[in-house]
């Protein structure tokens, strides 16, 4: 048994007409009728009776065509739902993000995300780096946003942001008659475990500064 087998009986039976549904499917007439004497043979039972030029389901037919009906439909729906997150309209992402930059830094990418991927249910944990790449290790999450370095397992790593940091004082404190300038520049990057399908990128747009891949 196959669902073209199914799809057949069903517009068959639907139309009364064997050559309604071969029309239907743009097949020949005997096409369909070697199809549904091939379903009944494996089913054991006669699944329609003719009436003139017209077919009508018995008993196992009628039967048959109300659960051909309910596979057809779950089959299309289930091929609809595998589509949607081959084109990003349906899905959800697990990511984990350091504080600072989840509150200054992603937003705004959280935003355009939203807006060009409305149907992506995005979940984000906020923790230290150290925690987040634990538990990208361990596969709960599928992304994360730490500083750099990153140490231990290898990952798949992609620099977004990079903030400078400088040392501020008053103009008579000491620091402030030195020649030299203390400054530096943690970066924020994102990171993906080594198993993301290959060719596969970060999500998210650019915003601002913000840049991934």
């Amino acid at each position: 048994m196959d669902i073209r087998q199914l799809r057949y009986f069903v517009s068959a039976i639907r139309h009364g007409s064997l050559r309604a549904a071969a029309r239907e499917h743009f097949v020949t007439q005997p096409a369909v009728s070697i199809q549904l004497k091939n379903l009944e043979e494996e089913l054991g039972e006669k699944l329609y009776v003719r009436r003139g030029r017209r077919i009508e389901p018995t008993q196992a037919g009628i039967s048959v065509f109300s659960d051909a009906e309910d596979i057809i439909g779950k089959m299309e729906a289930l091929s609809h739902r595998v589509g949607a997150l081959k084109t990003l309209e349906r899905g959800a992402l697990k990511m984990g993000s350091i504080d600072a930059a989840s509150v200054y830094v992603l937003p705004d990418v959280f935003r355009a995300f939203r807006s060009r991927y409305p149907g992506i249910d995005v979940q984000v944990i906020v923790a230290d780096s150290h925690t987040l790449l634990a538990a990208l290790g361990s596969g709960a999450i599928e992304l994360a946003v730490v500083t750099l370095p990153v140490a231990g397992e290898p990952h798949h790593v992609v620099p977004i942001y990079e903030d400078r940091m400088v040392l501020v004082a008053h103009p008579r404190h000491d620091l402030a008659t030195r020649r030299g300038r203390a400054s530096c520049a943690p970066r924020v990057t994102t990171c993906a475990n080594r198993c993301t399908p290959s060719g596969s990128s970060s999500p998210f747009p650019p915003s601002g500064s913000t840049t991934s891949s």
